[in-house]
């Protein structure tokens, strides 16, 4: 796992929600565990999609429910 990738991640996942930064880890499902709801979602699919440079469809949105799952799949769009 990209160490800036994860960052990157929580950084913008802090800006969407306001969540504290230590309180988001990879493990950590966006709407169980951070609060999030279908607004904030979309709303960190766009921050992520502008700064990574990539696109997320809406079904692969949909299968994104961690933070982790965030990263890998950011991942494999940059491969």
């Amino acid at each position: 796992m990209s160490q800036s990738i994860q960052t990157d991640v929580i950084k913008l996942i802090h800006l969407e929600t306001g969540t504290e930064i230590k309180k988001i880890q990879p493990e950590s499902d966006l709407i169980n565990d951070l609060g999030m709801d279908s607004m904030d979602v979309s709303g960190l699919i766009g921050s992520i999609e502008n700064h990574f440079h990539i696109k997320i469809t809406a079904n692969d949105a949909a299968t994104l429910n961690t933070v982790q799952e965030l990263i890998q799949f950011i991942e494999k769009q940059q491969q």
